[in-house]
């Protein structure tokens, strides 16, 4: 049950980590487009004003804030992932000594079985021995039976022969105390080699048991090792982490840098409007200019024709110099005519000037007015954005809190590793102490088998002594029936010296045999005492496994209200992130289509991944298209202007001209000071060029680099996604393997159960995990396909408000474009067809283009 416990709470931690993972990777997209749109308002608002661009130095420093805000509140999903990789590491731990102690407890069962079978086979051996003893003892009865019936026999014989009777009795006595104590060294002997096997049987367990310790011990090692590797990985990773801090730091600096370009661009721009109002009221005087040079040339005109008459009344006196006068006349009328050409083209030139300068004003009065609804929209947008700011800074620093607690957590967590190190290293001592008790008790056992054999070979020498004893006793027989014949033939001699030196020499003998049992005696007291301690021990190691499974089920509650803790904390941080979502003002069809995709394909992650990246390329290469095209409209707008700037030239070269003919050297300083204006003007649209190139550069390098993180962050989502699902599948094999076993317990099929069936099983679980890469799509559990199918209904729940949330914002969009593109069109209209800006609009060419952009709002060209 506690298996299956902890196996639902890895199930629910995995698909946690996922619903987290998906809620990122969306916020994630989200916040990208978000920044796209924010830099696409930063073109337009370039183009604008000053005001505007203040405007976006806050929005820029917010976008950092909240980048710097996912940063922190990745940290902190970091940190967590981490505890509940500690947290899986120690029920693991906590699994595999409940397994070992299972173990131990089945070991000591077996022990416990075999003793008493052992037992029984003791009192079985005992009960036969007595039979055995019973036996002789009736032999010896017999026997005796016999002997009275001979000493009946032989009453009638001479006290030499009633002294012979009687010692052959005694001897018949010591006879039967010998095969007594033979017996009892033969229960001895079977006694011993009991004890001996059931030393063997307990050194095998305690064999088994050190090596089952030294195997948990090198698990340990190896998870400690792997555990600190993981630190050190972890490590590596803040300290990667802390470069890109810093490579972003570098980027804002740059991003100021170009700021405190665009600032000193606008502070020209203001200068060049300036020039160019100054340009205007140098035509308005040149106009004047003009105009009172031609009074002056109608002046010298009738004073030619005053001339003429003149002439006319001295035609008769001045004859002669009619010709001369002719031909002065003629050529007077040609500089005439020339004079009044240029005079039309003069002024048909000024009033088109006048007509593209009165249509530049009404464009530039409709600019302001666009620039003013974009400011007041731009400005509820600020305010709208200065509220969420201070929402999110709120929740940032209760973020803050709750990482500042979990970090204590974590300080706690590592203590506990600590704490446990520590028990290890105690449970290696005492595996160390087990170890030389064990080496002790071999060298006891080895000195008990050197006893054994010597106690065998005085059980042989004494088997030899009876022999001798029985041959001796033959020869008596043989002896007596010699004394017998020898009574009867009246002619014994010397018989009750033999005999007399026959007892003393059967008394020391028997004395011998005496003490040698004795000895055997004590040491098998100490022997039993041995055992009785041994026993003694196991008692106290299973007090101490008891003691630390009490321990152990403590601290599994103590983790399991923890995880209960973190899940209530993840499920408050789950809600604000779905606040969150719902509070974001900004959105796009894109973002339209993209949710949609993403409600369609939830199931195939790795396909939405890569459409992702697919998009962002796309819009790499629009946003690469949309710079071409601007560097191609401003190369068309330098046209324009050094066209500008050609005729210009040629308007002042004429003008000098004629003020040559009329006052020669009058306006040599206005001339150079617009040649001097004419080339600050050439060298600042250099510098303009070259910043704009080198802004480009930048840019350019920034994107392959954005791009590049973002492979290395989709090659570490599937990496994380295929070892999240090995080790799903793992745990699936682990706990089906598991739970057969416990059913087989249960059932008690282990005794039906043949052990190469056994070890057949083990092998195809090994398999499994071995070669299990293949089929982990395919293994699934019932409780998993729930969860999943959970997860996806949350998700397009989350999705489907998402989407309509969006769909409202544009509409809102729309209304607000439709407003502005109203605007425009009522200004375009005001103005006249015929001049330079209606030109611009009625062309097909890249400029129509351009002026839909800025002016309209729309990011993309009309195709």
């Amino acid at each position: 049950a506690q298996l299956k416990d902890l196996k639902d709470e890895n199930n629910n931690l995995i698909k946690e980590t996922k619903k987290y993972q998906n809620r990122i990777n969306e916020e994630s997209g989200v916040a990208e487009l978000l920044q796209e749109e924010a830099l696409l308002l930063k073109k337009i608002v370039n183009d604008r004003d000053s005001e505007i661009r203040e405007l976006n130095k806050v929005i820029n420093t917010h976008l950092e804030s909240i980048s710097n805000l996912k940063q922190d509140i990745q940290k902190g999903l970091d940190q967590i992932e981490l505890v509940q990789d500690l947290k899986n590491i120690l029920q693991i731990s906590e699994r595999e000594l409940k397994h070992e102690l299972a173990g131990v407890k089945d070991t000591l069962l077996a022990e416990s079985e075999s003793h008493l079978q052992v037992k029984g086979v003791l009192k079985e051996t005992q009960e036969a021995l007595q039979s055995e003893i019973k036996q002789h003892k009736e032999n010896v009865e017999r026997l005796e039976g016999d002997i009275k019936t001979n000493q009946e026999q032989i009453e009638d014989l001479k006290s030499q022969i009633e002294a012979a009777t009687n010692q052959q009795q005694k001897l018949i006595g010591e006879i039967d105390g010998l095969q007594n104590n033979i017996n009892q060294l033969n229960a001895q002997l079977n006694q011993l080699t009991s004890e001996k096997e059931k030393l063997q049987l307990e050194l095998n367990s305690e064999k088994q048991k050190y090596e089952n310790l030294e195997v948990l011990h090198k698990e340990l090692t190896e998870k400690n090792q792997e555990l600190v590797n993981t630190i050190e990985k972890e490590l590596e990773i803040k300290l990667a982490l802390e470069d890109q801090l810093k490579q972003l730091t570098e980027n804002h600096q740059s991003l100021n840098e170009t700021l405190e370009k665009e600032k000193q661009l606008t502070k020209q721009l203001q200068h060049e409007k300036e020039t160019i109002d100054q340009l205007v009221l140098q035509l308005n005087t040149d106009k004047q200019d003009l105009l009172n040079q031609q009074q002056s040339l109608e002046n010298n005109n009738k004073s030619l024709e005053s001339q003429i008459e003149e002439s006319k009344v001295q035609y008769q006196q001045l004859q002669q110099e009619k010709e001369t006068i002719s031909n002065e006349k003629a050529r007077l009328e040609q500089e005439k005519d020339t004079l009044e050409c240029n005079i039309k083209t003069l002024t048909d030139e000024l009033d088109s000037k006048v007509s593209f300068i009165d249509e530049l004003i009404q464009v530039k009065n409709n600019l302001d007015l666009e620039i003013e609804c974009v400011r007041k929209s731009h400005i509820k947008e600020m305010e709208e954005l200065t509220f969420q700011i201070q929402t999110q800074k709120a929740q940032i620093e209760s973020d803050k809190l709750e990482l500042v607690d979990k970090q204590s957590e974590i300080e706690q967590l590592q203590k506990e590793r600590s704490t446990s190190t520590q028990e290890i290293q105690e449970l290696t001592n005492k595996i160390e102490d087990n170890q030389k008790q064990l080496e002790e008790k071999e060298k006891e056992i080895e000195e008990l088998e050197k006893n054994l054999e010597e106690k065998e070979t005085e059980l042989t020498n004494t088997s030899r002594a009876l022999q001798k004893v029985e041959y001796e006793k033959d020869a008596l027989s043989h002896e007596n029936e010699s004394i017998r014949d020898m009574v009867s033939q009246s002619a014994i001699k010397g018989l009750d010296e033999l005999i007399n030196s026959q007892k003393d020499t059967y008394q020391k003998e028997v004395q011998s045999l005496n003490f040698s049992i004795l000895e055997k005696n004590n040491a098998i007291e100490d022997k039993e005492k041995e055992i009785s301690q041994l026993q003694d021990n196991l008692k106290e190691m299973t007090e101490e496994l008891d003691e630390q499974k009490k321990r152990i089920e403590l601290e599994i509650k103590k983790r399991e209200e923890e995880l209960n803790k973190f899940e209530e904390e993840k499920e408050k941080i789950n809600r604000r992130h779905v606040e969150e979502q719902v509070d974001s003002e900004q959105a796009a069809e894109k973002v339209v289509s993209d949710l949609k995709a993403i409600i369609d394909n939830i199931v195939n992650e790795k396909d939405l991944i890569q459409s992702e990246a697919n998009n962002l390329a796309q819009r790499l290469s629009n946003e690469i298209d949309k710079s071409n095209d601007m560097e191609k409209q401003v190369k068309d707008l330098q046209k324009e202007i050094e066209s500008m700037l050609t005729t210009r030239d040629n308007l002042i070269k004429e003008l000098e001209e004629i003020q040559s003919k009329n006052t020669y050297g009058a306006n040599k300083e206005t001339e150079d000071r617009l040649q001097q204006e004419l080339q600050e003007i050439k060298l600042k649209q250099k510098e303009q060029e070259d910043r704009f190139s080198a802004e480009r550069q930048t840019w350019e390098s920034n994107r392959w680099e954005i791009v590049a993180e973002l492979e290395q962050e989709k090659t570490k989502n599937k990496k994380i996604q295929e070892g999240l699902i090995e080790e799903k599948r793992r745990l699936g094999v682990v706990s089906k393997t598991v739970s057969k076993l416990l059913d087989d317990n249960e059932k008690r099929s282990f005794e039906s159960m043949t052990p190469e069936s056994f070890y057949a099983m083990l092998e195809a679980t090994k398999k499994e995990l071995d070669e299990g890469l293949h089929h982990k799509k395919q293994y699934y559990d019932d409780e998993d396909l729930m969860g999943q199918l959970l997860m996806e209904r949350e998700a397009r729940r989350l999705a489907e408000s998402q989407v309509e949330h969006f769909a409202v914002l544009l509409e809102k969009s729309k209304s607000e474009i439709v407003k502005y593109k109203e605007i425009i069109n009522n200004g375009s209209n005001n103005s006249s067809k015929t001049g330079f800006f209606s030109n611009l609009l009625n062309n097909n060419n890249s400029n129509n283009n351009f002026i839909t952009r800025t002016f309209t709002g729309t990011n993309y060209n009309k195709k």
